[in-house]
């Protein structure tokens, strides 16, 4: 597992939304899916019990990184800021044609 730790990061990093699923993970590795399913379980386990800012979900066998529902208001709020900050800039364009 410790071999696979840094690189199941990256790939539940990159795929975002798409997550991984065990057949990705063998697909890339080139083990059995049955192999790559404990991985990416065991990568679940131990990344979660870290109790850090995102955590490990899974969902129809689709591995995905997801915010902690403990920090769902201070995201609501920053998500509420970039969203005015960019209508203002859009404000400003428009208003500068």
């Amino acid at each position: 597992m410790n071999n696979y730790k840094n690189l199941v990061e990256a790939l539940l990093y990159v795929q975002g939304i798409n997550g991984v699923t065990p057949k990705d993970l063998k697909d890339v590795l080139d083990i059995p899916t049955i192999n790559a399913r404990k991985i990416l379980q065991e990568f679940q386990r131990v990344y979660n019990e870290e109790h850090r800012g995102l955590q490990v979900v899974e969902f129809n066998d689709v591995f995905k990184l997801a915010t902690r529902e403990e920090h769902k208001d201070a995201i609501a709020k920053m998500v509420t800021v970039i969203q005015k900050q960019k209508l203002s800039g859009a404000a400003i364009e428009t208003a500068g044609i």
